[in-house]
């Protein structure tokens, strides 16, 4: 098969977004290497990202942009022109011609209020669009069963599971110099936005009565959408170094802070699917998350489960991990599940079987369990 992927995130976007691209692609390329794989990049990464793909894989230009509009106008186009069996694009699906997406989330339709204005409308495209997909690929259970409220009635939508982000998690851990004098530490990864919580996250570690100076809860992450406010409480707790937030981190760095930290703290509003829970366990960190269903469908007895907007359930929750000190117990039973070599097994097998019916509407729902 010859196919096309939306490579518009593959050099910068958001980090979760270009690492699913990124593994879907090398990982295809690695296990399918007599399929032809084209990856439509913005002109001015055509270089980087020509010098960064496996043999096999030919970068090919695109000059449309935002994301959306080259996924919907550009993309079609392109696969004329380069003779490509079928797309597989990002969140937004082509106008026209044999296409599949991955969908990360619907969380927009369901939760207009954890976006601002700008990116709901710009989102709202995506369910538009998608009606044209011939298979809608999306990460949980959970997620598909989203999806499935606002596609088409027996659209195919497939969950397919993640990995965790590898270039984290095989990357040589670098201490932290920040971090040089404590003593112990609680870790939170994510975006810095009112879906993360992280308001209420760090109220709770504080009421926990755990947190100090010496032994800090670390935030990494950026600011990204909505945003939220700070306690006083919190504010005092930053300028003290009881809280301190780090920005942006190497991934060696973020391979450190997992390793050494005593609990990964995520507790998220609801979540597509929430990759930093895999990166946690694959590096051994003890973890706190929601108690959210697509938490519970990736977790199960892997990590400690709260109800994300309980400040005394959350701040208890900590104060029992971080005395227990007991390891991280059943890691493995997720490692097996997520993987990115089953994730495009799935993909690839799907595109495959509906690609020998002739790319007929007929691929169909056994294998989506609607």
């Amino acid at each position: 098969m010859r196919i096309l992927f939306d490579g518009h995130w593959w050099i910068d976007g958001p980090p979760s977004n270009r690492e699913v691209l990124r593994q879907m692609v090398l990982t295809w390329s690695r296990l399918f290497s007599n399929d032809e794989l084209l990856v439509a990049v913005p002109s001015r990464h055509v270089l980087a990202a020509s010098a960064e793909v496996p043999g096999g894989v030919t970068v090919i230009r695109s000059r449309m942009a935002p994301q959306g509009l080259s996924a919907i106008l550009e993309l079609p186009l392109l696969k004329l022109r380069h003779k490509a069996d079928v797309i597989i694009s990002h969140n937004f699906t082509p106008a026209f011609g044999a296409s599949t997406v991955f969908v990360h989330d619907f969380l927009f339709l369901t939760n207009p209020e954890w976006f601002t204005f700008a990116e709901n409308r710009y989102f709202s495209l995506m369910p538009v669009s998608a009606r044209r997909a011939k298979i809608i690929f999306t990460s949980s259970e959970n997620e598909a069963q989203r999806i499935r409220r606002f596609t088409r009635k027996n659209q195919a939508v497939l969950p397919v599971g993640l990995g965790p982000n590898t270039s984290v998690i095989n990357a040589v851990p670098q201490p932290v110099p920040e971090l040089s004098k404590v003593r112990g530490f609680i870790l939170s990864v994510g975006r810095l936005n009112i879906r993360k919580n992280l308001g209420m996250t760090l109220d709770a570690a504080l009421e926990s009565g755990r947190l100090s100076p010496e032994y800090p809860l670390v935030v990494v992450g950026a600011d990204s959408g909505r945003g939220t406010t700070y306690s006083p409480a919190v504010a005092q707790a930053v300028r003290s170094g009881a809280v301190r937030f780090l920005g942006y981190t190497s991934n060696e760095e973020l391979a450190w802070l997992y390793s050494n930290a005593d609990l990964f703290v995520f507790l998220s509003l609801d979540e597509g699917f929430g990759m930093p829970l895999l990166e946690a366990l694959a590096l051994g960190t003890p973890v706190l998350a929601s108690d959210i269903p697509v938490f519970r469908e990736i977790l199960g007895d892997a990590g400690a489960l709260v109800n994300p907007t309980d400040v005394t359930a959350i701040s208890a929750g900590i104060q029992a991990a971080i005395d227990s000190g007991s390891p991280q117990v059943n890691a493995s039973k997720v490692l097996d599940r997520y993987s990115w070599t089953l994730s495009v097994n799935r993909m690839r097998e799907a595109v495959h079987d509906w690609h020998m019916t002739g790319g007929v509407d007929s691929y169909d729902m056994d294998s989506t369990g609607r």
